[in-house]
């Protein structure tokens, strides 16, 4: 019963030697209740030392079979995720039967999503929410971090472009299609994005917080499609975009 019964459905299709990318999710979790701090930055770096501690202690013996399988060719790749204890892997079907029958494994469920871009008319909203009223009382973001996990953003959109933190800790692409840029193919992440923080270059005021600076993942790949292992590593960088928990460069808000 821990494997969801759509992906039973497709492991009962599979040929012997073929592979499926799964979610591994383990039981035990970390105490987040513990995770208090005098400070934003000291709560997330408790926040993130606690998720890590609690899944260096507890994936020990699950990694070491998929190492095992990995070198009998069984495994073709794995990688650990913190952020919910556990792993993202591709396998066979035995393997991940064999997985199951661990007591440490909650659940196994696909990587595959059926999450798409909801796409909608804009409305006429930032006067409608009295947002000038805000600005005009010096509430402009400025000093804010936003991101959004999305389609992407057009870097050089003029009503963005100035508004970006820029760096390598501001743009995340987990599939590795656009490493470098903040990209957008569709739109959609942008139009998002300068509904949160555009600016007015337009000739109109676009975004409800144009004083603030947005960094974002893109969890749709180029063909508009998103994985489990791809939102998961997102949130990941979202907690800690550098790799250092004493940074103070998470995001205040993140748009999903």
């Amino acid at each position: 019963n821990k494997i969801a019964p759509a992906l039973q459905e497709s492991l009962n299709q599979l040929q012997a030697d073929e592979s499926v990318t799964v979610i591994v999710t383990l039981r035990q979790r970390a105490d987040l209740s513990r995770t208090g701090g005098r400070t934003r930055l000291e709560r997330r770096q408790n926040l993130i030392r606690s998720l890590k501690q609690t899944a260096a202690g507890t994936q020990g013996s699950l990694r070491m079979l998929l190492q095992t399988r990995l070198h009998q060719g069984k495994v073709r790749r794995f990688e650990s995720l913190w952020i919910v204890n556990g792993f993202s892997v591709t396998t066979t079907a035995d393997v991940i039967a064999e997985l199951a029958k661990s007591p440490n494994v909650l659940e196994i469920t696909p990587d595959e999503t059926d999450i798409a871009p909801a796409y909608a008319t804009p409305e006429i909203n930032v006067s409608n929410i009295k947002a000038p009223a805000l600005w005009d009382m010096g509430y402009t973001g400025e000093g804010i971090v936003v991101a959004n996990m999305d389609t992407g953003v057009d870097y050089a959109h003029p009503d963005l472009s100035t508004r970006w933190r820029g760096g390598t800790n501001s743009w995340f692409d987990p599939y590795g299609q656009h490493p470098d840029t903040p990209t957008d193919l569709t739109g959609h992440g942008t139009w998002t994005m300068g509904v949160m923080v555009g600016g007015d270059a337009s000739g109109t005021s676009l975004g409800v917080a144009p004083g603030a600076q947005w960094i974002a993942v893109k969890i749709f790949n180029d063909q508009g499609s998103a994985t489990a292992t791809a939102i998961h590593l997102s949130y990941q960088w979202l907690l800690d975009p550098d790799h250092n928990p004493a940074t103070a460069d998470a995001p205040h808000v993140v748009n999903n």
